[in-house]
């Protein structure tokens, strides 16, 4: 009652001041009609005085689109390449011929001079210099289409009566048992969580995630996870975002593949009805340095073919259905003997699959040795190796983009096969209690850039790569 009484008694203050908000270049691109007392900011791209005038490019960052503002010298009269500036003025046909519309300046409002000259280079000179790659018009691009295609992911999921979840970050097991997890410490406290308990990032939430869809059927994620592998390929980092899904009610491989196809399917339509990414893709593509190309590795085995001028070009090889090839009629395409047969696919022979198959594809049914303990196990159809309800999908320009498969449902078996010193009675726990078998399976969201966009390198696809050998910021 007191609460209530507070509520009621206090005096709150609500300010009655307007905000000016910027006029954003997306707007202004397509106004051909004269405005007033238009506020815009941004950074200038290019400078040029002639007489009292000087004549500016200017981009505001929220999108790749870049309007002329003309700036009588006697409101400012030192403007550099790089100044972030914010001025007001009119929207006026332009009296030039490059443009038909331009900014007026009546005042100048805030002027950052840079005291740095701007930093130029290619690729691997900007991967350098990561707190700063963003000023590259290339890369703030690439920023935004991820941003674009983050926001179109969501969106599936939420017409696909998902709910998405937050997992944690650091957790006691070693999900897929390779070794690869990072294990971490505290200065703070000897044994802060507690006496002899592991310590790692998450190099898969999956484990987790299974746990929720033991009572919500439908459920993803998309956050950050953790893998200490030393490879520097174009395709490899230790950091990066991975989108996982896990359905309840499921238990067999075709029903992922399927969810799998229509999330494809989804997004690269809404890629391609959406104007923002096309004009972001051509300035992507207009703006990066030519020497981008050579990274491409000759023992992938990609061809240099030219990249199509627009997304919808690019996009038109992710026509479903994909096909789906076992893992014994896939090594036989590749030309092994079988004596080789339980090996993993290395990445040229995923490219010659795709090649063959003219497009992504899904590999199913892998050997049980090449997948980890919680996959469900399954006949091989009368070859000599036990294999298990899984897939992986190959795409062109990356290879693997995605993998997954059928959890084992039985807690005997689940335990015949845990790791030793796993601590993961818990996840067999769930099998006890009320489990309704459940599929699943990771997407790298930072090899998807690649994929869709035609992004040779990984660590060009995420604002701060982190990768063997390599830490910066």
């Amino acid at each position: 009652m007191a609460f209530i009484n507070f509520v009621r008694t206090a005096a709150f203050h609500f300010s009655t001041k307007s905000v000016c908000i910027p006029t954003k270049f997306t707007e202004l691109v397509n106004e051909f009609e004269t405005r007033e007392n238009v506020l815009i900011q941004g950074w200038i791209c290019r400078s040029q005085t002639f007489g009292k005038k000087s004549f500016l490019k200017l981009n505001d960052g929220i999108s790749c689109h870049e309007i002329q503002a003309v700036v009588p010298r006697n409101i400012c009269k030192s403007l550099f390449v790089g100044s972030a500036i914010r001025m007001r003025g009119n929207w006026l046909p332009s009296k030039g011929t490059e443009q038909k519309m331009e900014f007026l300046a009546k005042e100048c409002l805030f002027v950052g001079h840079p005291t740095e000259i701007p930093l130029v280079g290619d690729c691997d000179v900007m991967r350098q210099f990561p707190h700063i790659r963003p000023k590259s018009k290339s890369f703030s691009a690439v920023l935004r289409l991820r941003s674009h295609l983050t926001h179109h992911i969501h969106n599936f999921f939420n017409s696909a009566s998902f709910f998405c979840v937050d997992m944690p970050l650091i957790t006691q097991n070693d999900c897929e048992g390779a070794g690869q997890a990072f294990s971490i410490s505290s200065n703070a406290k000897k044994d802060f969580f507690g006496t002899d308990v592991n310590q790692f990032l998450q190099v898969s939430t999956q484990l987790h995630l299974e746990a929720v869809a033991n009572a919500i059927p439908r459920v993803y994620t998309l956050g950050p996870v953790f893998r200490a592998d030393n490879g520097a390929g174009r395709t490899h980092i230790s950091e990066f975002r991975m989108l996982e899904v896990e359905c309840a009610f499921v238990d067999s491989v075709e029903e992922m593949c399927c969810l799998m196809e229509d999330f494809l399917d989804f997004v690269v339509k809404a890629i391609n009805g959406d104007k923002r990414i096309e004009d972001e893709f051509l300035a992507y593509c207009k703006a990066k340095n030519s020497n981008e190309e050579n990274e491409q590795s000759k023992e992938d085995g990609i061809s240099n073919e030219t990249k199509p001028n627009n997304v919808s070009d690019y996009l038109a090889g992710f026509r479903r259905p994909f096909p789906r090839v076992p893992f014994s009629e896939a090594v036989k395409i590749v030309g092994r003997s079988e004596q080789e047969w339980t090996k993993s696919l290395s990445k040229r022979e995923e490219f010659q699959l795709i090649d063959a198959f003219k497009g992504p594809l899904f590999v199913t049914h892998f050997p049980a040795a090449q997948k980890p303990f919680y996959m469900r196990r399954c006949d091989a159809k009368g070859q000599n190796f036990e294999a298990t309800e899984s897939f992986d999908l190959l795409v062109p320009q990356v290879g693997e983009l995605a993998g997954g498969g059928v959890r084992e449902w039985e807690a005997d078996k689940l335990s015949e096969r845990l790791p030793p010193n796993s601590n993961l009675d818990w996840y067999v726990e769930l099998r006890r209690r009320g489990h309704p078998r459940s599929a699943g399976f990771g997407l790298g969201i930072d090899r998807l850039m690649q994929a869709l966009f035609g992004i040779t390198n990984i660590r060009d696809t995420i604002a701060f790569p982190r990768c063997y050998g390599h830490l910066r910021c």
